[in-house]
């Protein structure tokens, strides 16, 4: 049940709302421009707006822009839609939260757009009450402008959201002791049970970020901190998952082990793809400099950079501070690439902006020191992000930069880097002299544009939007955009091959190929393929198949390997398999004259023997504990078990 209803007022408040929405919708300049000294007005209205939030529905296209400014209400939010092609929805301001009272400062805010449509803002009213409110893609709020009463804790501050791949979302907030999150269906139904993260050493839970996995259950990635000496703080990094139904499913495990940071230094986290995730925090503890830190945790919670110290993907010259920080995980590889500002620690008036790949193994391809991309000078460098490529191992670098001491000289940029790091294109993204303030985050790469938003007032303050494409351009794409399908996944199955993946808001149909021959070509998002041997590795790609036949670029391929059925011991009286399960040796007797071959639990093979008898006695001393199959041509294979 919500915790608050829609009342027949705020039902009256929609309706007129959505009214003077259709009235003023053709008010906002329509469609992306690609004139980096126009762009394209999201929103007009005051000349402090603040904390800008924007979060793009892949499957639709729309992208929702949150921003705060001061309202008779207080500091309170305010939303925007704007379609793929870049025009505004819901009017000339937007549309305003204004069923809650808001303190003159903001307590943090969230936002994000929900998979089955529509967007939900969450954020903290001046009682300290964690609130989430839905507003749909026409405009009208499904709970009630006052939403609902998400999470039970007093005093709250920084709430955080993700969007489930159910249309539903977990909301996150913390206070001064103890992290809240629960998850809740599209409806504003809870789950499960709340969930409260606390310490038994008294230690303050907070700066807590969120990494969801394909089933909805969560990584919680959190900082324990203790006061040290003025406004530093003794902290540590954390992570643990919990399911939707509100159990824990891993122990907590520590990422980074404790370094005395200042108070506000918390860190950021991104998933990586695999089921787990990377955390990163930029902080001088160890090198008496800045340096940016990264980590690592795989799909089972475990700290996969083993060191828990992290490792530093920046320069360690001891003569530069390295701040800024922003990373983004490549799709086809699942590395971690950050994006950073260097600024000389003497006087930090010379800056330079450097990127840096590390793999979930801890490696760093493009060496300890990174790439510089813009060499040190005395402009300005701030507001980096980082975004990558959807289909290359790239990706596109954001960053705001002045070239004279004036506050109001900005201009926004953007470096596109290959899979090596090298400088492909360079973009203007605006170029317009003005006070800047920009976004906290950039959209990502979906249906073929990245998405940022930005307040400058060069028309006596509005909200201003621009998109860019993968190839550097801006505005309308050049050729039609056929977007390829994503995360596709790959599973061995008994005697078949189960393929899915998320569907292209471009596509009619789905091509999908194995070993580059194509296989079918159908509308669902899911194929089976029978045409399959047991432990016999396959490889898989999809296309989409838009209008006129236009053809995708192919998914990253994802291989899987068919497993036997379940067959009894009893079935198969040709061959027999002593001891099972077997320690330092196995034999195996019966019909086996020829080859006869082994492999693990993934088709990978292991052993291959020529018999001339009616016995085969293997050494399994050196064999990883697990599953083995005996298969020799013509049979179905045996299955047996090595335990250490």
């Amino acid at each position: 049940m919500k915790s608050i209803c829609q009342t027949d007022n705020t039902m009256k408040k929609s309706l007129i709302l959505l009214f003077l929405l259709l009235l003023t919708a053709g008010i906002v300049k329509a469609q992306w421009v690609d004139d980096p000294a126009q762009n394209t007005v999201l929103a007009q209205g005051s000349n402090d707006y603040g904390e800008i939030y924007i979060s793009t529905n892949e499957t639709t296209g729309n992208s929702f822009i949150q921003w705060n400014n001061m309202k008779s209400n207080g500091w309170s939010p305010s939303l925007q839609m704007v379609d793929i092609e870049g025009n505004p929805q819901w009017g000339d301001n937007g549309i305003a939260i204004m069923g809650h009272t808001f303190n003159t400062y903001s307590n943090g805010i969230a936002m994000t757009a929900l998979t089955g449509g529509g967007v939900v803002s969450a954020f903290v009213n001046a009682a300290g009450q964690c609130i989430a409110v839905k507003i749909d893609d026409d405009g009208t709020f499904p709970w009630g402008e006052a939403g609902i009463v998400a999470l039970e804790a007093s005093d709250c501050t920084r709430t955080e959201l993700a969007a489930g791949n159910d249309g539903g979302f977990w909301i996150l907030v913390f206070n001064s002791n103890d992290t809240f999150l629960r998850y809740y269906d599209a409806d504003g139904t809870p789950v499960g049970s709340q969930i409260t993260i606390s310490d038994d050493n008294g230690a303050f839970v907070a700066f807590s970020q969120m990494v969801l996995d394909d089933d909805n259950n969560v990584f919680v990635v959190y900082e324990k901190e203790v006061w040290a000496v003025s406004y530093y703080y003794n902290k540590s990094i954390y992570v643990a998952k919990y399911s939707t139904a509100g159990t824990q499913l891993t122990s907590e495990t520590l990422l980074m082990s404790e370094q005395m940071i200042g108070g506000q230094i918390s860190h950021d986290v991104l998933p990586d793809g695999l089921g787990g995730g990377y955390a990163y925090i930029c902080h001088p503890a160890q090198a008496q400099c800045f340096e940016v830190y990264t980590f690592h945790f795989d799909a089972n919670g475990n700290n996969t950079f083993s060191n828990d110290n992290g490792i530093i993907v920046s320069p360690q010259d001891g003569m530069n501070f390295y701040l800024e920080a922003n990373g983004t995980v490549d799709p086809i590889s699942h590395d971690l690439i950050m994006a950073f500002r260097q600024t000389d620690a003497m006087t930090q008036t010379q800056d330079a902006l450097l990127v840096n790949r590390v793999t979930t193994t801890g490696d760093m391809p493009w060496g300890s020191a990174g790439i510089t991309l813009i060499t040190a000078s005395s402009k300005n460098i701030s507001g980096i992000f980082i975004e990558a490529f959807p289909n290359d191992n790239g990706a596109a670098v954001i960053y705001k930069t002045n070239t004279s001491t004036s506050p109001y000289n900005y201009f926004i940029h953007s470096i596109g880097i290959g899979g090596d790091g090298s400088n492909i294109w360079n973009a203007s993204i605006c170029t317009v002299t003005s006070m800047i303030a920009e976004c906290e985050n950039t959209s990502g790469f979906h249906n073929g544009q990245l998405v940022m938003a930005w307040e400058d007032r060069r028309d006596n303050t509005a909200l201003y939007g621009q998109n860019l494409h993968p190839d550097g351009t801006l505005g309308a794409p050049s050729v039609v955009t056929c977007n390829a399908p994503t995360n596709p996944v790959a599973s061995g199955e008994v005697e078949n091959v189960m393929l899915t993946w998320d569907a292209s808001p471009t596509a009619l149909s789905y091509n999908v190929y194995r070993d580059g021959e194509m296989l079918a070509s159908i509308t669902e998002t899911s194929y089976t393929d029978n045409d399959v041997e047991e432990l016999t590795q396959y490889c898989y790609t999809v296309t989409s198949v838009c209008d006129d036949n236009m053809e995708s670029e192919p998914t990253i391929e994802v291989c899987a390997t068919p497993q036997p059925s379940g067959v009894s011991e009893n079935t198969m009286n040709d061959l027999s398999i002593y001891p099972n399960p077997a320690n330092e040796s196995v034999t195996i007797s019966g019909e086996i004259f020829g080859t006869v071959s082994i492999f693990n639990a993934v088709g990978q093979k292991v052993e291959e023997f020529n018999i001339e008898d009616n016995t085969l006695k293997i050494n399994t001393s050196s064999y990883e504990n697990g599953v083995y199959f005996v298969k020799k041509e013509g049979k179905r294979a045996k299955r047996f078990v090595v335990t250490h």
